[in-house]
């Protein structure tokens, strides 16, 4: 497996709100590389009118991350 998710969950409401999950050899990579990041989740929305948020990089050695 080797996934690293993390979450949070709002206690007022008993409800999750952040779901992140990333392989824990991308996180290093980031780690490495952090000089750069771009986010943008304005593309795709579901009815609960939640962000989805879908990042894939290639370094410089060609790796998908």
């Amino acid at each position: 497996m080797g996934f690293a998710p993390q979450t949070y969950s709002n206690p007022t409401a008993n409800r999750l709100e952040r779901l992140f999950f990333a392989h824990l050899d991308s996180v290093n990579i980031y780690k490495l590389h952090h000089k750069v990041v771009l986010l943008d989740c304005t593309y795709k929305t579901n009815r609960f009118r939640m962000l989805l948020l879908n990042i894939c990089a290639v370094t410089g050695n060609r790796k998908t991350i």
